[in-house]
């Protein structure tokens, strides 16, 4: 799947789960966060759409999408991540 394509399906899937994905010049990459209660990613606007993904793909990770269709592509980009070192 092309990474833009991923990106914006990765980012619908956040805005399913109420997670707002902001763009902003930041260091480093970027990731998910709760400010005032509401849980969301900080993205640097910097990146490319393939790292934008990772970091939204990372942050996806940490919740239950069982019950909630994606495209294959998209699971399976998920589920690369889920369980993995925050430290890569």
């Amino acid at each position: 799947m092309e990474d833009e394509l991923l990106l914006m399906r990765l980012e619908a899937v956040a805005e399913r789960l109420g997670v707002q994905v902001r763009y902003e010049p930041c260091e480093g990459k970027g990731g998910m966060c709760t400010l005032k209660g509401q849980r969301l990613f900080i993205i640097d606007e910097r990146k490319t759409p393939a790292e934008r993904a990772e970091v939204i793909t990372r942050g996806l990770a940490e919740f239950d999408l069982e019950a909630i269709y994606l495209p294959p592509a998209v699971r399976q980009a998920i589920e690369r991540h889920s369980g993995a070192d925050e430290s890569e």
